[in-house]
């Protein structure tokens, strides 16, 4: 074997974020990216991605939709003061586990609270994390048996992403091996903290090279079609969010001839599986345009590769099946569209989603429907003096935040479904049908795949913005305070009584101001959820109008909340988008 194509195969074999990492020390971007330090310590402002998770915390308080569970299983004689004090230190050596989120005039900023100690509870808490007054991180241990004990640290989404909990198992075990001895921590310090990072990355995409970073998504993304993939039931109008998981184990020898695949074309197993994913999805839809969401570790600098944050981010990938390609020109197609959307994967989704100026839909995410991530394998045992082992225990969520997420690691390929849209016996043909499309591309990569060359359908639903609608001047007092509220948080001259606060250019934050705003202009007691149901003056207004406080509004209203952030959810990068490739 050559040198080349030895080094081809092992970059195979990397994560998707490794090899991010390794393509930019390699080409030398990364000497570039060094994160500053923040110049005082006084209130910072959130990045993108607690940004919107902030705003989803607002809209339903108190969700456990964003909380963010490790376990770990403690195998052997445990210590637990050397326990409690590497969970301690872990809170002191990372700034954004002692941070809290107020928001003085509607926005929120990070707070940097000092150091304090998180309790070892005997119980579970199961309240709701209060943002805005801190201790986002709780811990959680239980004995199971002799010399077991099950360990949950549960933080809220907004300080920790999956990468982090990896970040998180590392340093526990360190630190309690150390103390356990009476030796100081063994951990260097962090060169920087989240907030610094939050600084710097607004600083970025406020510069000149954000006009760029959006242009590519805005040609590679226009148009889009939405995926219409059959269903065992219609789609609801108030998505629940529940899920099922279905495991298919790939055999030994198919993974071998995928890493293989993937060496002899020049691509990687990540793409291997796109290609295979998108075809599955050409021969369900008879639709030659695909868009698949896959997350991204949004850790590009290596100054935030030890830090515990919520640095994960979404990007969609649009896979071209036109014209029946063989599984190598389909490779091919791939590995472009890959490298370009993963050159330009820094740009948060939910900026990407406002720049296109989507309509709003409260039933499904926007771009995508399926989601797909090739992981690294999880962490092994942790096996430290003394006896004791600390291993990551897999937890199911029981959520579904897309209508399919199919999610590679070890061999096993894991689909997290919507209950509301598909059954198990559905799920499992597909994985079957996907394991099938793999091995034909293994066998024969220079034939055309099955289902690539499906009937298409007569009309592809394909998502545009809506027309500005003309001009109706606000005539109503209440109407008339509404359209300048939004003009003025919104920049804009002025604000018709038929245009949408969304498609004006409203997002989550906007939305929080306007809210505040409405209060005090109105008087009248205006709710988040009414600024989602209400979307325009003329529909705001009227509703104010009727002054129905009754508890059906209430309930109904909090059911379009709810179908809001089910959407908005999977525009967050939440969860499964902290995983890597």
């Amino acid at each position: 074997m050559s040198d080349r194509s030895e080094l081809d195969r092992r970059r195979a074999q990397l994560s998707q974020a490794k090899r991010d990492l390794l393509a930019e020390w390699l080409t030398g971007r990364a000497r570039h990216r060094s994160i500053p330090r923040r110049r005082d310590d006084g209130p910072a402002p959130l990045s993108f991605a607690q940004e919107r998770l902030w705003f989803l915390e607002q809209l339903l308080p108190g969700t456990r939709a964003y909380w963010l569970p490790t376990a770990l299983t403690l195998s052997g004689p445990l210590e637990p003061e050397p326990l409690r004090r590497a969970l301690a230190e872990v809170v002191r050596r990372h700034e954004v586990l002692r941070t809290r989120f107020p928001a003085p005039g509607g926005r929120a900023a990070q707070v940097v609270d000092p150091p304090w100690e998180p309790e070892l509870a005997d119980t579970p808490d199961e309240s709701p994390f209060d943002l805005a007054a801190g201790r986002v991180v709780r811990a959680h241990l239980t004995r199971s048996g002799q010399d077991e004990h099950l360990l949950t640290v549960t933080t809220h989404h907004i300080v920790g992403d999956a990468w982090s909990q990896r970040v998180l198992v590392r340093e526990l075990a360190a630190l309690y091996e150390a103390y356990a001895d009476d030796a100081p921590t063994p951990l260097p310090e962090p060169p920087i903290q989240y907030a610094d990072f939050a600084v710097w990355q607004r600083d970025q995409l406020a510069g000149p090279g954000m006009a760029g970073q959006l242009e590519h998504w805005r040609a590679a993304l226009s148009g889009v079609p939405t995926l219409e993939l059959p269903a065992d039931r219609p789609r609801p109008a108030t998505p629940t969010q529940a899920g099922a998981t279905h495991r298919h184990t790939l055999s030994p020898s198919l993974l071998g001839g995928l890493q293989d695949l993937a060496s002899a074309t020049g691509t990687t197993l990540y793409m291997v599986v796109l290609a295979a994913l998108a075809t599955l999805l050409r021969g369900r839809t008879g639709e030659t345009d695909i868009a698949v969401g896959t997350p991204v570790a949004g850790r590009g600098s290596p100054d935030v590769e030890g830090l515990i944050g919520f640095f994960a981010n979404t990007v969609v990938l649009r896979v071209d099946l036109s014209g029946g390609p063989t599984a190598r020109e389909l490779l091919g197609r791939v590995r472009t569209t890959a490298l370009a959307a993963f050159e330009h994967a820094e740009v948060p989704f939910a900026r990407v989603v406002e720049e296109l100026r989507l309509p709003r839909e409260l039933t499904r995410t926007p771009l995508f429907q399926v989601q797909l991530v090739v992981q690294d394998a999880p962490p092994e045992p942790v096996a430290l003096r003394g006896g004791l082992v600390f291993d990551v225990a897999t937890l199911d969520t029981g959520g579904a935040q897309v209508d399919l997420s199919f999610a590679f690691s070890r061999g096993v390929c894991r689909i997290d479904y919507s209950t509301d849209l598909f059954d198990p016996d559905t799920v499992s043909g597909m994985a079957e049908e996907l394991v099938d499309l793999l091995a034909a591309m293994v066998r024969a990569p220079d034939r055309v795949l099955p289902g690539s060359t499906a009937p298409r359908p007569s009309a592809p639903t394909r998502v545009e913005p809506r027309a500005r609608p003309p001009y109706r001047a606000p005539v109503t007092e209440l109407e008339q305070s509404i359209a300048s509220v939004w003009a003025h948080v919104l920049g804009v001259d002025r604000v018709g009584l038929d245009e949408t606060f969304f498609e004006l250019g409203g997002h989550s934050v906007r939305l929080i101001q306007a809210h505040s705003a409405l209060r005090a202009a109105t008087g009248r007691a205006v709710e988040v959820v009414d600024l989602f149901a209400h979307p325009t003056v003329a529909a705001l207004a009227a509703h104010l109008d009727k002054g129905d406080r009754s508890s059906q509004r209430v309930t109904k209203s909090r059911q379009v909340a709810a179908a809001r952030l089910a959407a908005l959810s999977r525009v967050a990068g939440t969860r499964g988008g902290a995983g890597e490739h």
